[in-house]
Parts: structure tokens; C-alpha cells; sequence
């Protein structure tokens, strides 16, 4: 008796004769532990997906806001200085904008070849007086 044990009934169990039944018994609690282990393994990984997922949307949530704020702190902005112009008497017409039609040449001179020296543009007369003019 000296490595036996007794099973539940009271009777004793020879370990030497029943060895492949332990073994048998030994490996299934190894691959019941390794199946926890992965299944627990699997979880983690499921658990912070997401969390992954939720930082995400609460960040998109605060990106949103804060365009939110900034749209409506552009259009505060806006009516202040509106209101300010107004107060002193300055009116500005309400220009379209039309995005990304800006030509390179928007802000130079339209009036044919005309300088602020003073020539008419349609007259075909120069800066310079000729004989002709005369």
C-alpha cells in the first residue's frame, strides 16, 4: 500500500496496473488546460478588438465635436465682425465662392493693356503723345 489510492467506494487502486488509465486521464487534463488557455487567450484578444473599436468611435466622436465648435466659433467670429461693420457703417456685398476656381490672373488689371497713368483702354491712344494726336 504504499503509493496506492482508494477510490470512492473504499477500495484500494494498484497505480501499477491501471498506469495507461491514468495516462489516459493525465493527458486529457493537459489538453482540457491548453484548450482553457486559448480559449482564454481568444477572449483577451476579442476583448481588446473592442476596446480597440470603441477608442476608435470616441475619437471620431471628439474629432466630430470639435469641427462641430469650430464651425460654429467661425460662424460667431463671422457675425461679430458683421455686426462690427455694420455699427460703423461698412457694407460689404456677399461675394460667391466658388472653391478652386481661382485663376492665377484674378487679380491683375481687365481693362485692355490700361496702367493707372491714365490712358483710356478702348481709344487707342498711348501713354506717349504722338504727332498724329496733336
Amino acid at each position: 500500500y504504499r503509493v496506492q489510492q482508494i477510490d470512492k467506494s473504499g477500495r484500494v487502486i494498484d497505480l501499477e496496473r491501471n498506469k495507461s488509465k491514468l495516462n489516459i486521464i493525465e493527458r486529457e487534463f493537459k489538453e482540457a488546460e491548453k484548450s482553457e488557455y486559448w480559449r482564454q487567450k481568444e477572449e483577451e484578444e476579442m476583448r481588446y478588438r473592442v476596446q480597440q473599436k470603441r477608442h476608435a468611435a470616441l475619437d471620431r466622436a471628439r474629432a466630430q465635436e470639435k469641427l462641430m465648435k469650430m464651425k460654429e466659433d467661425r460662424q460667431i467670429r463671422q457675425e461679430i465682425v458683421s455686426a462690427t461693420r455694420e455699427s460703423y457703417g461698412i457694407r460689404y456685398p456677399a461675394v460667391e465662392r466658388k472653391k478652386g476656381l481661382r485663376s492665377k490672373g484674378s487679380r491683375s488689371l481687365k481693362s485692355g493693356g490700361a496702367t493707372s497713368l491714365g490712358s483710356a483702354p478702348d481709344t487707342g491712344s498711348s501713354f506717349f503723345v504722338t504727332e498724329g494726336e496733336m
